[in-house]
């Protein structure tokens, strides 16, 4: 043994980190737990594309992965998602911790168990997890301030719209509505702020909702879900009013080249995922080791530049086919 011991460190040999996990019995299993896409929301499409591309490209390496879907406005749903997760035993998880409680506890789990976990979309602070892919939910909240700021020369009230079940358990649209008024908070003034939470049971009945007192909406800032305020005002005729939201799922394209949408704020969702996926590969299977936070760029898209946006991302080489 000492031998052998004398050659590999002659050699410098390392361990071939495939070779070890191929020959094993014992494959690495990873799972994926985020939010299921709708019709009405499309948007979680989009990672979940991103996981299967990953998947695909490291399945010679004996790695699987299954998913767990869950309900983004129940968080009851999130819950009963992470016992399936925990049942199944897996290696690595990458996750969107949409609701910062019930994503709390499932952490805790994850880490008394040593099982290495991945965000996307969002994270939760002072957390264990491996790496994190996403926005800086904060800076991209002030990134709205300012467009909203340049866009609304007028008087008139600016509402923030959240949209979703238990708006103080979702992290990243407090965040963003957060920097929002950090932002108006310390550069402008003159002009009022209005927070409105819409609850999903609500999202279809918008009249009575979006009725400021006493004066007039001159913009309309939504931390999710801004193609169903969209919709709204293109009904009501209401395109004078500034509309800030986030991701270009086909909705919100069709509603910014109407010019109904003014800004989108793009979170490359199928980055984050794709990138989350390989992490956890890599940090499993080589044991390298994975940088903590991943930002992704906060890129403005308007009617004038989306095409030109999307062609460029699905052509870029190493990611879009």
């Amino acid at each position: 043994m000492k031998k052998i011991l004398d050659v590999m460190d002659k050699t410098k040999y390392k361990p071939n980190f495939v070779a070890r996990v191929l020959a094993s019995k014992k494959k690495p299993r990873l799972v994926c737990l985020i939010p299921f896409h709708t019709p009405e929301n499309m948007y979680w499409k989009e990672p979940l594309e991103g996981i299967i591309k990953a998947e695909k490209e490291i399945a010679d390496y004996g790695v699987t992965t299954s998913y767990s879907l869950f309900n983004q406005y129940l968080p009851d749903s999130f819950e009963k998602k992470t016992r399936d997760v925990l049942n199944n035993h897996p290696d690595g998880v990458l996750l969107a911790p949409v609701f910062s409680k019930q994503a709390s506890d499932f952490i805790k789990k994850l880490d008394n168990l040593k099982i290495p976990y991945v965000f996307i979309d969002s994270k939760l602070n002072k957390a264990n997890n491996l790496s994190f892919f996403g926005q800086n939910s904060y800076r991209s909240g002030m990134l709205a301030a300012k467009l909203m700021e340049f866009s609304c020369l007028s008087k008139g009230t600016i509402v923030i719209v959240n949209i979703g079940t238990e708006h103080e358990n979702i992290h990243h649209t407090r965040e963003r509505e957060k920097g929002f008024k950090t932002y108006f908070r310390n550069n402008t003034h003159g002009k009022l702020l209005h927070v409105l939470n819409i609850s999903s049971e609500n999202m279809n009945n918008m009249d009575s909702l979006l009725e400021v007192p006493d004066t007039d909406i001159s913009g309309i800032f939504a931390t999710s879900s801004v193609h169903i305020i969209a919709n709204y005002l293109n009904h009501k005729r209401k395109g004078q009013i500034t509309l800030i939201g986030y991701d270009l799922t086909n909705d919100n394209i069709a509603f910014l080249k109407k010019r109904i949408i003014d800004f989108l704020i793009c979170q490359k969702p199928r980055e984050q995922a794709f990138r989350g996926i390989y992490a956890l590969f890599h940090h499993i299977v080589f044991e390298k080791q994975i940088r903590k936070n991943n930002l992704m760029p906060l890129d403005i898209i308007t009617k004038e530049n989306v095409n030109d946006y999307l062609e460029f991302e699905l052509n870029k080489e190493g990611y879009y086919e």
